[in-house]
């Protein structure tokens, strides 16, 4: 009883708190600057092309690029010159073991097992697959096994993210008004009191053909317990706890605008900003840009790395586009995808994040 009037509290405190069409949590700290600053230099190790590149993941010697190739979704390179490694994995389909379309690497909860690298995820349909990359890279074939069906409430609030043993966490679009995000565990669904508020956030009319402006590249920190969602088109990034009562807006460069305003233009008011975040034990890191999204052409993107309590840390400036990235688990080189020209660079970064 008394949690639960804690609960309660926590929630109209933070309602409270965010009166007004802006989306945040609480008062929001304004972030007009970092108490380290680089500008990295452009000192490329190696570099590789790799068609129909969506998205890229380091783990252990292995660069992992997802990729829109009907051979095989997911293409493995060596960290170290990101050459080509065994056969293209993952296939689309409606097999045991296939997906309906590729799946972004924070949706996959990865872990080992007999020296081999396992993936838990969503396959976009209505299955729970574990895939091993490691034997499905040397065998050229997708190895592993379903973990039976998603529930049939669940299907309906994809895509899902494996958090923890049996602790998803979803985020589910709803037309271009809202997005809701939440939790399925222990056999049910439920919101921390910073999801109910962010849930709550919604336009009245928008524009058909805009994008859902609510939407948040994400992470979560297992040894903290805690999420970072950070905005893809506001200039926002928000922390809270999995169990706990934190809850915190970083507003980047300025205050947070009011979301009615923002979008009485249709896109022509909306900027690009955070395309990314990688997660550490002590850190967190964003990809952040501000680029608007009826020209977005710009300068080059920024990392943002912030301490768990959403402290700034450090800013480093990019020397090239990027548009997904992933650090190694040493934090000495910066690998770096763009897009639009499907290439992957490594970057020296040495003891940069040594934070």
């Amino acid at each position: 009883m008394k949690s639960h009037r804690i609960t309660l509290l926590l929630i109209a405190f933070i309602a409270v708190s965010c009166s007004g069409n802006y989306a945040r949590l609480g008062k929001e700290q304004v972030i007009r600057g970092f108490p380290k600053e680089h500008d990295l230099a452009r000192i490329i190790i190696c570099e590789a092309e790799v068609p129909g590149i969506v998205d890229i993941k380091h783990l252990g010697n292995r660069l992992y690029c997802m990729t829109m190739r009907p051979d095989g979704l997911i293409t493995a390179l060596d960290d170290k010159t990101l050459e080509p490694c065994g056969k293209p994995f993952l296939h689309m389909g409606n097999g045991p073991l296939e997906t309906l379309a590729p799946i972004p690497f924070r949706q996959m909860f990865f872990h080992k097992e007999e020296g081999c690298v396992l993936a838990d995820f969503f396959n976009m349909g209505n299955r729970l697959i574990r895939l091993n990359f490691s034997l499905s890279e040397s065998e050229g074939k997708d190895v592993g096994q379903s973990l039976g069906d998603v529930p049939e409430g669940l299907v309906s609030r994809a895509p899902l993210s494996m958090l923890e043993d049996s602790v998803y966490f979803f985020q589910s679009p709803m037309d271009q008004k809202s997005v809701q995000r939440g939790l399925w565990q222990d056999d049910k669904i439920r919101y921390t009191p910073a999801q109910e508020r962010l849930n709550s956030f919604s336009l009245r009319d928008p524009d058909p053909f805009m994008f859902n402006i609510f939407f948040s590249a994400f992470a979560y920190s297992p040894e903290k317990r805690r999420f970072v969602e950070a905005s893809t088109m506001q200039n926002t990034i928000h922390l809270y706890d999995l169990e706990g009562p934190f809850a915190k807006t970083l507003s980047i460069n300025g205050p947070v605008r009011d979301y009615h305003t923002m979008t009485e233009d249709g896109m022509e008011g909306i900027s690009l900003h955070s395309q990314a975040v990688q997660s550490f034990s002590d850190f967190f890191v964003v990809l952040y840009c501000e680029h608007p999204l009826s020209n977005p052409s710009g300068q080059n993107p920024s990392l943002l790395c912030f301490d768990w309590e959403g402290n700034p840390l450090m800013r480093i400036n990019l020397p090239l586009p990027v548009t997904a990235f992933s650090i190694n688990d040493e934090c000495s080189v910066l690998y770096c995808m763009d897009q639009s020209t499907e290439r992957v660079v490594a970057l020296k970064v040495d003891e940069l994040f040594d934070l």
